[in-house]
Parts: C-alpha cells; sequence; structure tokens
C-alpha cells in the first residue's frame, strides 16, 4: 500500500478518534463531570493570541473548538498512518502506545509550555486520568479504523 493511501486511512481513524472523544467530552460536560472541555480551553487560547477580543460565547465557541479538535484528530491520525506505516504495527497495541504518547507529548510538554494546562503531575489525578484514558482511546480508535479503512483504500477502483 502506498505511504499516501495509509495517512489518508490513518485520518479517517484519527477523524473517527475525535468524533469519540468528542461525544464523550459533550456527553461529560453536559453532566458536570468536566467544567472546560480541553478542546475548548485551546480555542480560547487561540482566539486570545490572535487579539480577538469579542471571542466567540456559548455554542458557537463549544462547535468551533469541537471541529477545530476533529480537525486537529484527523492531522494526528494521518500522522499515525504515516508511522505505522514504517513500523507495521499491529493496532493493538500500537493504537494505545500512539494515544498515550500524544497525551505524553500534548498534555506533558506543548499544553504546559502554552499555558493552556497543567502538567499532568501537577493536576488532579481523577483529570490527568481521565485526560490519559481519553487520548489511549483516541489512539485505539484511530488504529482500528485505520485498519479497517486501509484495505479498501488499496483496492484498484472499479471499471
Amino acid at each position: 500500500m502506498t505511504l499516501t493511501k495509509t495517512i489518508a486511512a490513518g485520518a479517517v481513524g484519527g477523524l473517527a478518534g475525535g468524533l469519540v472523544l468528542t461525544t464523550f467530552m459533550t456527553i461529560a460536560t453536559r453532566a458536570g463531570i468536566i467544567k472546560t472541555p480541553l478542546p475548548v480551553k485551546v480555542e480560547r487560547w487561540a482566539e486570545d493570541r490572535a487579539g480577538v477580543e469579542d471571542g466567540l460565547t456559548g455554542i458557537q465557541e463549544e462547535v468551533a473548538a469541537q471541529a477545530g479538535h476533529l480537525a486537529f484528530s484527523a492531522g494526528l491520525g494521518a500522522l499515525f498512518g504515516a508511522i505505522s506505516s514504517t513500523f507495521r504495527l499491529p493496532p493493538l497495541p500500537a493504537g494505545p502506545i500512539y494515544g498515550a504518547s500524544v497525551y505524553a507529548l500534548h498534555l506533558g510538554v506543548l499544553g504546559p509550555a502554552a499555558g493552556i494546562t497543567k502538567r499532568p503531575w501537577n493536576e488532579e489525578p481523577e483529570t490527568a486520568g481521565r485526560r490519559l484514558m481519553m487520548h489511549v482511546i483516541f489512539g485505539t480508535v484511530t488504529a482500528l479504523v485505520a485498519d479497517r479503512i486501509a484495505p479498501r483504500l488499496a483496492r484498484p477502483p472499479s471499471t
């Protein structure tokens, strides 16, 4: 299979993983489990850095944040596709390892460096554990969906 098709399968997998997390975050926010979803924090941070004075609020903010999250998820899925074409690991354990790696990079390094999040060891254990679990689920869904999509992309088109 070509690298382009593996990347495309990964992007579809990442989108599926992002949809699972978006659904969970929406339900958990409505239930009061999550106060402010991480994508909303990122969206507010981006508005602040862009100098937007009257930012989005309410449902507009949530939709923009989750749309950005889905786009980012598809990009991370594409990266997974590129990496998996090199290492050729089965979806399990590749997906959970990838999800945990995304968690470590984004919430252990990038988020704290940007001032969006605390480092995991400075968070409430419940928050850090939930975020790790969500990223592992993201990686798992990404890998499993990409693995199912990839063979379909490898088939020659029907004439």
